[in-house]
């Protein structure tokens, strides 16, 4: 039996995520995770797929992406296939680094939209002695720190529903604050 279809829509969004094979780790250095940021910059521009939250964690990633042109499987394997090539080019290893494809589930309202934002930027939560605006490998400090953002990543539409970066600091972790992280 073949593999189920993907959702695919055009101007849609998505909430993309995947694991480590065998739930180990992805990222070995953090050139690696640069590496893998990087490719979601190229693919982003190259397949018409808006990114608008990322987090990398040591054994999976999530992303909230917004695909125009009904790409996103391209976008996709551009991202996976370059980095895994890379990592094992680097490493002199082989096999899979992620436990599959990609899982993607559409979101078909803008509030769906707003908490899976909110789900993303939340997840560096459970990481001993981190403030999840601190942690590196995730979109919440350019949401939270204005003009930081690379061009590659959207903050707007998010921010937009919450008023600004601290409306949105309040959303996601429930603090108040005026001031940067």
């Amino acid at each position: 039996m073949g593999r189920p279809l993907r959702p695919a829509s055009s101007d849609a969004w998505f909430h993309v995520m995947n694991r480590g094979a065998a739930r180990r780790q992805i990222y070995f250095t953090r050139a690696d995770a640069r590496h893998f940021l990087d490719l979601i910059a190229e693919g982003s521009t190259r397949f018409a797929v808006d990114v608008h939250a990322f987090c990398l964690m040591t054994n999976h990633y999530h992303l909230l992406v917004r695909s125009h042109d009904d790409l996103l499987p391209q976008f996709m394997h551009h991202v996976g296939a370059n980095y895994t090539r890379a990592v094992h080019t680097r490493l002199g290893t082989d096999g899979p680094i992620f436990r599959g494809r990609y899982h993607a589930i559409i979101l078909s309202t803008a509030d769906y939209v707003d908490h899976v934002g909110r789900y993303i930027h939340r997840n560096p939560l459970d990481l001993p002695g981190r403030h999840p605006a601190d942690y590196e490998w995730s979109s919440l400090r350019h949401y939270l720190i204005p003009g930081t953002n690379p061009p590659w990543l959207h903050t707007d539409t998010l921010l937009d529903v919450h008023g600004g970066p601290a409306g949105y600091r309040e959303f996601v972790l429930g603090e108040r604050c005026s001031a940067a992280p």
